[in-house]
């Protein structure tokens, strides 16, 4: 009896082991949680759902332009029921790198002007990245960033940059 329960020790010591690894191994990188985030708020924009994309963003939230750093979230819920209200179609997604600010500014070779940097230090938190994309809507291409907060395993939109 007594080697009986040895053996069975062992084997469940080693599922433990087999099943922790497999755990730790099935943890998402930091560059994936991004690229999901940003693919998720984009397919609730596309599907004009506000409360979708609401659950895929997070404040403080950057929107270029006159608007700046928006700092409460029934604000942004305002601004992208605005946006959902727009006729501009379906965007498409092209996903074309994924880095921190500064391995994208050194990739790239250009610096941030300073006044787009200060809104967006604010909204970045510690650990961060930037999702460099390539939309294609009714009105044409552009190129934009998509900033991702990431906290605890979780990603969120906090930001686009042009």
């Amino acid at each position: 009896m007594f080697s009986r329960r040895n053996g069975l020790s062992a084997v469940l010591a080693c599922l433990f082991l087999v099943c922790g690894r497999a755990s730790a191994d099935d943890k998402k990188k930091p560059d994936d949680l991004a690229r999901e985030a940003v693919q998720a708020f984009i397919k609730a924009v596309n599907a004009k759902d506000v409360d979708a994309a609401m659950k895929a963003v997070d404040v403080p939230f950057c929107i270029p332009g006159k608007v700046g750093v928006v700092k409460e979230r029934d604000e942004l819920k305002k601004h992208l029921e605005r946006a959902a209200g727009r006729k501009n179609g379906q965007i498409k997604l092209q996903i074309e790198d994924v880095g921190t600010l500064e391995q994208l500014e050194k990739k790239t070779g250009k610096m941030m002007k300073e006044e787009k940097r200060k809104q967006l230090v604010e909204v970045l938190g510690k650990e961060h990245r930037i999702v460099l994309v390539e939309m294609t809507h009714d009105e044409g291409t552009t190129k934009a960033g998509f900033v991702v907060r990431l906290d605890g395993g979780k990603a969120f939109v906090v930001g686009i940059v042009d």
